[in-house]
C-alpha cells in the first residue's frame, strides 16, 4: 500500500492523488484499518437506538469478503446495482464492489412500481447482470418483472461469511478506474450515469475534508438516504476517508420523528451533519418541545444543500434551536452536483449573505439592494488555496463574464467525472467545454449565477427560467413567493411554470393538495396578489395536484418541466384549477376535475365492510395522497399517490394512534392498503388480547 502522511496541525490530511500517494479509495479504509482497527467506523440506529456497528477492522473486512463473493459471479469493471434499505449493508457493499474493482451503480428497492421503469432503464443502459440484496430487500425484488426480464442474478450478501475473507484475491486497482455510477434524471429525459472514477471520489472527499476544517475528533451524524450522493459522498465516505466515525439511521424514522436527528447529535456530540431545505423546514414545523437537555453545541458544520437554499429556512432554523446550543457559525451552504461527484464549494450562510436587486437580476446584473430584493446565500469562497476553477460564462460566445453579470456556472475541477455512460455526445456537451480565454476543460453545470465579492451565488437554472415580457423570472422566486402569500401554503410542496399561448407566455403555480377542507378562491386570490407585489408579474393560472403529479429528479428537486409537460397534455390529476381566459382558451374545456371535494367517507363502497380500522386507514391515506373519493383497497400505498416520505408518516400515524410498530421491511412486496389495513387490525386486536377470529368493535381512533 502507498504511504499515507498526516501532518498539518495533528489534522490528518492524505495528499492528493497528483502526487501519486493512494491508488484506489481501498487503500484509505485499508489505512484506517491498520491504524485504528478498534476504533468505531460506523454505528446504525434504528429508532435512535444501536443496532449494527463496525470497527474499521470490520468494516474492511466484511467489504473485502463481499468483493470476493462478487468475483465469483462476473469478472472486475462489472457494473453491479445495489439495492438495500438503509444500513450497514449498503456501505459494505459499496466498498465491496470497490475492492473487487468493480463499478457500483447506486439505486433503492422499488416498493414504488412508478420507480420500476427507472430501475430497468438503469439496468439496461449499464448493462448491470448483477444486483446485491439482503435478506430484507432479496423478496421485494425476487419475482419483479424488471430483473426476470433483465436477466440479472441476485447475489444476498446476508449469506456472505467470513470464509470469503482473503486479501490476496482482490484485483489490482487503478486512480483512474471507475469507481460507481451516479444515476441523475435531471428534469428530463431518462436517467444518465455519471462516471465517477476513484481519483475523482478521493479529490472530492478531501475537497470536502480540506475545506470544512476537519480533523481526528470531527464525528458525522446523519439520516440521509445512502443511494443520494450527499448521504454517500458528503456524509459516509468523507466520515470514512477522514477516518472518523458515523452515526446514521434511515430517512423514514427522520421523516417520522425529526427530533430523533438532534437527539443522535446531541448523543454523540456530532460535529458534522446536514439535509436539504426542506428537512430543516420540517424540523421547524414538526418540533415543538426540544428539550434543554438536547444539546447542540457541538455541531460545527450544519451543511444545507440538495435544493434551493431559502435564506428564510436557514434563519428560521438557527432562530429556533440557538437557545439548544446552535451556533451561528455552524450553518453552512453546499453547493454541489452528481456530474462533479457531489460536492464544489460551501460556506457559512448566516455570515455570508446578500439582498439583491430584483429588477436588476432579471436583467442579468447583480446589485445589491435592501429593497424589491432578492436574498441569497453564498455557496462558497472563490479566492481559497481549496476552490475548484469556476467560472461565470455567457454559453452563446462561450466568453467568460464579468463579475456581477449572471451568466452559466461552469467548472474545471478533479472532481468532474469523465461522462455519461455510454453517451459520448451527451457527455462532450455538458463535460467537454473549453472557453476562449484559457483553453481549459469545464463542466457546464445549467446552473445561473453569478460571482460577487469573491462569493459564488447561484440564482436559478437555465431550462427552468421563466421568461415573461423580456424578463427572466426564477421558479424559487415564484415558489417562495407564494408559499408565504397563505399561511395554509406554509412547507408545501410548491412549482412554478410557464406556458407559451397566442397571448404571450402566463405564469402558471402547482401546489400539492392538502386533502382537507380550503377556501380555493381565498387562496388563489392571496396567491396571485403577493406574487404581483413581490415580483411585478400576475399568476394566470393556479393548480392543486395530487403528490403523484410532483414529480421529483433523483437528488428531490421538483420537476418543473415534467409538470408543464403533463399539464400542456391535460394528464395531471388535481382537485381544484383556476385559468385566466388566456389560459383557458389555450387549454380549451377539455380537461374534467378527476378528485372533486364535494366526495366524502360516507360514499364507501357497499363491499367494504371493515370496522373503524379500516375505516380510519382509509381517511389517513386519502389525507395524505390528497384525494377525496375512497383509495383502491387493491392498490398498493405507492400506486396510491404517497412517496416514501408519506408513507412513513402514515406508519408513524400508525405508531402513534394504534401503538403498533410496522415497516415496510415487514412486507415481502410493495404493501397494498388492504394487506396494510389486515396487518393493522391482527396486530392491533393481538395487542389488546383479543382472539383474532372473534367480533369485536374496536376503539374509534381520533384524527
Amino acid at each position: 500500500m502507498s504511504e499515507i502522511v498526516e501532518y498539518k496541525n495533528n489534522n490528518f490530511l492524505f495528499l492528493t492523488p497528483a502526487d501519486q500517494c493512494l491508488n484506489s479509495f481501498c487503500e484509505i479504509v485499508d489505512h484506517w484499518a491498520e491504524k485504528k482497527p478498534n476504533s468505531l467506523a460506523v454505528q446504525f440506529l434504528k429508532k435512535g437506538k444501536e443496532l449494527d456497528s463496525l470497527t474499521f477492522e470490520e468494516l474492511r473486512e466484511r467489504s473485502v469478503s463481499i468483493a470476493n463473493r462478487l468475483l465469483e459471479s462476473v469478472e472486475p469493471k462489472s457494473r453491479v446495482i445495489l439495492m438495500f434499505d438503509q444500513g450497514v449493508d449498503y456501505l459494505t457493499s459499496f466498498l465491496g464492489c470497490l475492492y473487487a474493482n468493480m463499478v457500483a451503480v447506486t439505486a433503492f428497492p422499488p416498493q414504488d412500481p412508478r420507480r420500476n421503469e427507472r430501475l430497468s432503464a438503469i439496468i439496461n443502459d449499464c448493462g448491470s447482470k448483477l444486483i446485491l440484496v439482503n435478506d430484507k430487500t432479496k423478496n421485494a425484488l425476487a419475482g419483479d418483472d424488471v430483473v426476470q426480464s433483465g436477466n440479472v442474478e441476485l447475489v444476498n450478501v446476508s449469506d456472505v461469511d467470513i470464509d470469503y475473507l482473503n486479501y490476496q484475491t482482490v484485483p489490482e486497482i487503478k486512480l483512474d478506474d471507475l469507481a460507481f455510477l451516479q444515476y441523475t434524471s435531471g428534469s428530463t429525459g431518462s436517467p444518465k450515469g455519471v462516471m465517477v472514477s476513484h481519483y475523482n471520489l478521493i479529490n472530492n472527499v478531501e475537497l470536502q475534508r480540506s475545506s470544512m476544517g476537519l480533523d481526528e475528533k470531527s464525528v458525522f451524524v446523519s439520516w440521509l438516504p445512502l443511494y443520494h450522493d450527499m448521504g454517500l459522498i458528503l456524509i459516509s465516505l468523507c466520515s470514512i476517508y477522514n477516518g472518523t466515525p458515523l452515526y446514521f439511521m434511515a430517512p423514514d424514522d427522520f421523516v417520522r420523528s425529526p427530533k430523533l436527528w438532534l437527539e443522535a447529535i446531541s448523543r454523540y456530540k456530532g460535529t458534522v451533519s446536514g439535509a436539504p431545505d426542506f428537512a430543516f423546514r420540517m424540523c421547524c414545523d414538526r418540533i415543538k418541545d426540544l428539550s434543554e437537555d438536547i444539546n447542540l453545541s457541538s455541531l460545527e458544520i450544519l451543511v444545507n444543500g440538495s435544493e434551493p437554499i431559502r435564506q428564510n429556512t436557514v434563519e428560521r432554523f438557527y432562530k429556533q434551536f440557538s437557545n439548544n446550543g446552535l451556533r451561528q457559525t455552524a450553518m453552512h451552504s453546499v453547493y454541489g452536483l452528481a456530474e462533479s461527484t457531489v460536492y464544489v464549494s460551501g460556506v457559512n450562510i448566516l455570515k455570508h449573505k446578500k439582498c439583491f436587486s430584483l429588477d436588476a437580476l432579471e436583467k442579468g446584473q447583480a446589485i445589491e439592494q435592501n429593497t424589491d430584493m432578492r436574498v441569497l446565500a453564498s455557496c462558497g469562497r472563490l479566492d481559497t488555496e481549496f476552490s475548484p476553477d469556476i467560472k461565470i460564462v455567457d454559453p452563446s460566445v462561450l466568453y467568460e463574464m464579468a463579475n456581477g453579470l449572471v451568466g452559466e456556472v461552469w467548472i474545471a475541477s478533479k472532481s468532474n467525472g469523465s461522462g455519461y455512460w455510454n453517451k459520448p455526445e451527451l457527455s462532450a456537451e455538458t463535460f467537454d467545454n473549453v472557453l476562449n480565454t484559457d483553453g481549459k476543460t469545464y463542466l457546464r453545470t445549467g446552473d445561473l449565477g453569478f460571482v460577487y465579492d469573491d462569493h459564488l451565488y447561484v440564482c436559478g437554472r437555465i431550462k427552468d427560467v421563466i421568461i415573461i415580457r423580456g424578463r427572466n423570472i426564477y421558479p424559487s422566486d415564484v415558489c417562495s413567493s407564494v408559499e408565504f402569500s397563505h399561511e395554509s401554503l406554509r412547507s408545501r410542496p410548491i412549482s412554478a411554470f410557464s406556458i407559451d399561448t397566442p397571448d404571450g407566455e402566463r405564469l402558471v403555480v402547482a401546489i400539492a393538495n392538502k386533502g382537507s377542507e380550503e377556501s380555493f378562491e381565498e387562496v388563489i386570490t392571496s396567491i396571485k396578489k403577493k406574487v404581483l407585489n413581490d415580483l411585478g408579474v400576475d399568476v394566470s393560472g393556479v393548480i392543486f395536484v395530487s403528490n403523484q403529479n410532483l414529480y421529483r429528479t433523483t437528488s428531490g428537486k421538483i420537476q418543473h418541466v415534467k409538470l408543464k409537460y403533463e399539464f400542456i397534455n391535460d394528464e395531471l390529476c388535481y382537485r381544484h384549477r383556476y385559468l385566466d381566459a388566456s389560459l383557458e382558451r389555450y387549454v380549451g374545456d377539455k380537461a374534467m376535475i378527476l378528485h372533486r371535494s364535494d366526495v366524502g367517507m360516507h360514499d364507501l363502497p357497499v363491499e367494504f365492510k371493515h370496522h373503524i380500522v379500516g375505516d380510519t386507514l382509509q381517511k389517513w391515506v386519502a389525507q395524505l395522497s390528497n384525494i377525496s373519493t375512497q383509495p383502491d383497497l387493491s392498490q398498493n400505498l405507492f400506486e396510491l399517490g404517497l412517496d416514501s416520505l408519506r408513507v412513513s408518516q402514515l406508519l408513524e400515524k400508525i405508531e402513534e394512534s394504534y401503538g403498533i410498530s410496522i415497516d415496510l421491511s415487514d412486507f415481502s412486496e410493495a404493501p397494498t392498503l388492504s394487506f396494510l389495513i389486515t396487518t393493522v387490525e391482527v396486530r392491533f386486536r393481538a395487542l389488546l388480547g383479543i382472539d383474532v377470529n372473534d367480533e369485536c368493535q374496536v376503539v374509534e381512533v381520533e384524527l
